[in-house]
């Protein structure tokens, strides 16, 4: 809706001696408000207004987003550490004099927008405003005839403001000019004017309605011919400081970079249009009965308005904060306009949810010893209105490590899963209890999957069974609450004749997987997503590049918390081919997890690749070190000693939006210590793929190869190897080995289905090394035997016989091996079937804690 525009008369007086005038026009004013600095981000954050919910939250949660405003603003306008003056103001200009100013609270479907809000969405939708941009004659800063000559024809001629920026350096101050006043005296061909506008103030608070205005007085000298200007230029005061460009808003198009695109005009018309005091309740708010409470969700946003009940549960070996947040808690308020009350399964009172002095909001730790469910009631306080928000925010204290994939066991594939824990010291005398519990979910509901509380106080391994009386669980998380010491897990999988495992990661928000096989007859691919999150939502959003580094198609995917998405790339991506991705990205909200799987028709290869957070990719060399070899990872080859039977491959791609390009540095080192030195280079949001016969330089023997260093020297990238032989159906995914003083590696050592556990020991040094530590520990981490040493040869791969190590008797009670590493020495195991038909390898740093 336009503003209504008032006029106002146009007096010019001339001397007797010298030319003289004035003019004066004064429109209706535009509203004041307030510029959103973007070092606050508080439309986003809430912080500098009115806290959480804050004004986008509302709006996401109103209009059904997901979040998606307030992530794309986090993401594009929040900047801690930017500069100052870096604002909004141009939005908030744009709106102005664009808009009808807010000038009361609103509710709308049981959200309550303050006018702060309503002016911040009004500002955010104005943000992505376009229109001519009027510049000096040489497009530098404004000329005084041209801010005069649009002066004029903008509010005198046409009746409408005129935006501009006050400042003429790189800092951008807009203000919408709505009132002049200019006198003038001609001294022969050259006019002496003075100029004075009036702009409205972006220096009011949020909720302000105020009739505060601000000037700025120019004085500048005009060049006549024939009486009419032809030129001018800045005189006194106004040489430096001056108007750098004006302009006015014509368009917001949708797919201007600078504007929200979830805010649109209707959206915030709807809003704007809402009713004050509305006592009907909000639909989305829960049934106000303890039996029919319904589970908490973080960043749910509800209304003061009556009692609400909200069921809460809690799992085991689980630590958690909950806070209560309301817009109308100010910073000298004793209480937020509500209370909270936590009580039991039985609907017994246990304990109000104190109000905490350091963030003043209501604010709670819960902690879970076993499953257990709780629940929370909110009530207004007697004399509270009903046009308050409040809203949840959760935040984990505990360590989660989660497998996201299981595979039922009735069908042909078998799952069992050993969990690891160990205590990460410098010293094995330090042994320090740890304490975890391992959940099953299926259908967004946990439950025990071990027998009880478990107290680790050494290093070892244990089996996990994959039942906890509810069938095998869709996937599977570990609790902890051992702050110092994180917990990590991983299961096989094997059945007709392959074998592959999953270890336990750690969620994050961006994530890659960095191949998509084309569509052969003989392969299949699939992937896992989870949001392992019990209490937020995860809007994600799937990008698919292609060969060239294009996006192809951008797909949401919404996760439930709890929720695990599970299939073949068709059923994620309809419509899409396969053949014309490379690879793909997945941003989201929340941390989330996901995984590709490979495998053959026949089942006899499969292989497991988890996505890539941003910290699994590799950044380049640091300055220091950028003229220096290997910096960055290694690639270990011929793992499985199959010589000419088997076959190696690597992934890389270059995901960062901000990446110009990748280049790596490879060093070829054979098994004499001689090496070849080549080079490639990967552009923004491409990938390499293909065998190592693609990639070696000429002249390197691949049957005498032994390591291949790399150093990125731009980048950063991410990927993976992968190794194995048809012949035996064996197909093995590998990280990239980051370089790492000396560790020692912990391993599980499988008794069961005739696997055979097999260490190994890969000398990738040009000479012999003697007296390597082989440890074993029992279910109960305690030391099994004697330390053992071996020897090595100089480039050798050896697999150790443990049968030759230790007893009969000792193997029995042998759940973990411990190997010792250092930069060039890599220990890894390998899980083979009696007939070598199927194996799997896990490699070091998966399991180490300290890496």
């Amino acid at each position: 809706m336009k503003r209504p525009i008032l006029y106002a008369a146009v007096i010019v007086l001339f001397a007797s001696v010298v030319f003289a005038g004035h003019e004066e026009v004064s429109l209706a004013k535009p509203w004041n408000g307030y510029w959103w600095p973007m070092f606050e981000g508080a439309l986003a954050t809430g912080v500098g207004y009115r806290e959480h919910p804050s004004t986008l939250e509302k709006y996401d949660s109103r209009f059904g987003l997901d979040g998606k405003a307030t992530d794309w603003e986090l993401a594009n306008h929040h900047k801690p550490d930017g500069a100052a003056w870096n604002g909004h103001c141009n939005g908030w200009s744009a709106a102005a004099v664009s808009e009808v100013e807010p000038t009361e609270t609103i509710n709308s479907n049981g959200y309550t927008f303050y006018i702060g809000d309503l002016k911040g969405l009004w500002t955010m939708y104005y943000q992505g405003a376009t229109g001519t941009i009027y510049r000096g004659t040489d497009g530098g800063s404004l000329d005084p005839l041209t801010f005069q000559t649009e002066l004029q024809a903008h509010l005198r001629d046409n009746g409408i403001p005129l935006l501009m920026d006050s400042d003429p350096t790189e800092e951008v101050w807009t203000w919408p000019i709505y009132d002049y006043s200019m006198d003038w005296t001609d001294d022969g061909n050259t006019r002496h004017v003075t100029l004075t506008v009036w702009t409205s103030t972006d220096g009011v608070s949020p909720d302000e309605v105020s009739s505060d205005r601000k000037e700025f007085n120019y004085t500048y000298d005009l060049t006549l011919e024939g009486g009419e200007p032809v030129s001018g230029e800045w005189t006194g005061y106004s040489i430096t400081y001056h108007p750098d460009f004006c302009w006015y808003p014509e368009e917001v198009p949708p797919d201007n970079p600078s504007g929200n695109p979830y805010v649109n005009q209707d959206n915030v018309t709807l809003l704007a249009q809402g009713s004050y005091n509305s006592s009907a309740d909000d639909g989305d708010e829960p049934n106000d009965t303890f039996d029919d409470a319904v589970p908490m969700e973080g960043g749910f946003i509800g209304r003061i308005l009556d009692e609400d009940w909200f069921s809460l549960p809690i799992e085991p070996e689980e630590k958690f904060s909950l806070s209560l947040y309301c817009n109308s808690r100010v910073s000298n308020s004793t209480s937020p306009p509500f209370f909270a009350q936590l009580f039991d399964g039985a609907g017994s009172y246990l304990e109000d949810v104190g109000f905490e002095q350091a963030t003043r909001y209501p604010n709670t730790t819960l902690t879970g010893t076993d499953f257990i469910s709780e629940y929370l009631k909110i009530a207004p306080l007697l004399n509270h209105f009903y046009n308050e928000n409040y809203q949840f925010g959760v935040e984990m204290k505990s360590y989660t490590s989660v497998i996201h994939h299981t595979i039922p066991g009735e069908t042909f594939w078998e799952n069992f899963v050993v969990a690891g824990f160990w205590p990460v010291t410098d010293s094995k005398s330090i042994r320090t209890e740890s304490h975890y519990r391992v959940i099953g979910v299926t259908q967004g509901a946990g439950f025990a999957l071990d027998p009880g509380f478990e107290t680790i106080s050494g290093m070892t391994f244990r089996d996990v069974p994959l039942s906890g009386g509810n069938g095998t669980p869709e996937w599977i998380k570990l609790n902890s609450l051992t702050d110092e010491y994180p917990v990590y897990s991983f299961y096989l999988s094997q059945g007709e004749g392959s074998m592959s495992f999953m270890r336990a990661e750690q969620p994050d928000t961006e994530l890659i997987l960095s191949h998509v096989p084309p569509q052969v007859a003989y392969w299949w691919y699939g992937m896992v997503l989870v949001n392992s999150s019990r209490f937020y939502k995860a809007a994600v959003e799937a990008t698919l590049y292609g060969e060239n580094g294009a996006e192809l198609a951008v797909v949401p995917i919404r996760l439930d918390p709890y929720q695990k998405k599970v299939g073949l790339f068709e059923e994620f991506f309809p419509g899409v081919s396969q053949a014309d991705v490379s690879y793909i990205r997945f941003k989201s909200n929340e941390p989330i997890n996901a995984s590709a799987l490979y495998g053959t028709l026949d089942h006899k290869e499969l292989s497991y690749v988890p996505a890539a957070g941003r910290f699994g990719w590799i950044a380049p060399a640091t300055a220091e070190h950028a003229g220096e070899d290997e910096q960055s990872f290694f690639i270990p080859y011929n793992l499985l000693n199959y010589g000419a039977a088997g076959w190696s491959g690597v992934v890389f791609v270059t995901p960062d939006d901000a990446a110009v390009s990748a280049i790596l540095n490879f060093k070829w080192i054979m098994d004499d210590n001689s090496f070849a030195i080549s080079d490639l280079w990967i552009g923004k949001h491409h990938k390499w793929v293909g065998v190592m016969e693609d990639l070696v330089p000429d002249g390197v023997d691949l049957t005498h190869l032994v390591r291949i260093g790399v150093t990125v020297q731009s980048g950063p990238v991410t990927g993976f190897y992968m190794t194995g032989g048809h012949n035996k159906g064996t197909l093995i995914s590998f990280p990239f080995l980051k370089y790492f003083g000396t560790v020692d590696e912990l391993f599980p050592f499988i008794q069961r289905d005739g696997l055979e556990t097999i260490p190994v020991y890969y000398n990738q040094k040009p000479y012999a090394l003697t007296g390597l530590p082989v440890y074993a520990y029992d279910i109960n981490g305690l030391q099994v035997g004697t330390t053992k040493r071996v020897d090595l040869n100089a480039f050798e791969l050896k697999k150790l016989d443990l049968k030759s190590l230790f007893t009969p008797e000792e193997l029995a009670t042998i759940t973990s091996v411990e190997l010792y590493t250092n930069k060039f020495v890599v220990p890894y195991v390998i899980y083979e079937d009696p007939d070598e038909v199927y194996c799997a390898i896990v490699p070091p740093t998966l399991t180490h804690g300290t890496q």
